[in-house]
């Protein structure tokens, strides 16, 4: 008989005591239940000699993180280069039942986020999140625009492109909703993207995506006319000059 949660209470212990048959057990697990409101569930154990020895009732671990909305946004999305898989890998799970991540929101807001699982699978999850925390308050972004006309060159199909840049430097790139316009000129129609991750992944990320946008640019027959055109359009945005800056840089 094994009771693995960190408080283990008395009311607990004398629940899993009358389990004493298979029976008995299931019995115990459904009132382990219903005293602790936790995960639990019942499992046979056998020695090593292969005899099956008492059977088990685990009672799972459960602790709660108040973080900021952009972890949670990073917990609970998809698009998390690799959160979701690492804390799938802990062997517990993290949840929320607040707002959706996928909604509009203050990134400074704060969420609950539950951890539940065996006791030393909940601290590993603990620990990463922790470590998340650590460094998206170290996060920086920086941004630049894309003539939308071009905007699937630099996206690329099935926004292989984007996800190249991503996986490479895990930062993360986002591309504004709205058309900036320049006044008196409505086909000069630019995106602003925006990368955000640490500086380390930032300053990869946002030389990648300059390269890939200088290569989508490249097709058009008026290149140079195109980029005049961009440095306008978005209040001066200069993208060679900005390639010659991180080429120095390097």
């Amino acid at each position: 008989m094994t009771a693995l949660d960190g408080d283990d209470d008395e009311a607990t212990r004398a629940t899993v005591m009358r389990g004493t048959t298979a029976r008995g057990m299931a019995r115990a697990v459904a009132d382990a239940l219903r005293e602790t409101r936790r995960d639990a569930y019942y499992a046979e154990t056998a020695r090593e000699d292969g005899a099956k020895d008492a059977a088990t009732i685990r009672v799972d671990a459960r602790r709660v993180m108040i973080v900021e909305q952009r972890v949670a946004v990073r917990l609970m999305t998809k698009t998390s280069n690799g959160v979701l898989e690492a804390v799938a890998a802990t062997g517990a799970r993290a949840t929320t039942t607040e707002a959706s991540a996928e909604e509009d929101f203050d990134e400074r807001e704060k969420r609950r986020i539950a951890i539940t699982g065996p006791p030393e699978s909940v601290q590993k999850c603990v620990e990463l999140i922790e470590s998340l925390v650590r460094e998206t308050e170290n996060r920086t972004s920086k941004r630049f625009f894309c003539p939308k006309a071009y905007l699937g060159a630099f996206i690329g199909r099935g926004y292989g492109h984007v996800h190249k840049i991503e996986g490479v430097s895990k930062c993360k790139i986002v591309i504004s909703d709205e058309d900036k316009v320049h006044e008196g000129n409505e086909h000069s129609v630019v995106r602003a993207i925006e990368v955000t991750g640490t500086p380390m992944q930032v300053s990869l990320g946002y030389k990648l995506a300059l390269q890939t946008l200088d290569e989508a640019l490249a097709s058009a027959p008026d290149a140079e006319e195109l980029k005049a055109e961009l440095k306008e359009t978005s209040g001066g945005f200069d993208l060679d000059a900005e390639r010659a800056k991180k080429k120095a840089k390097n």
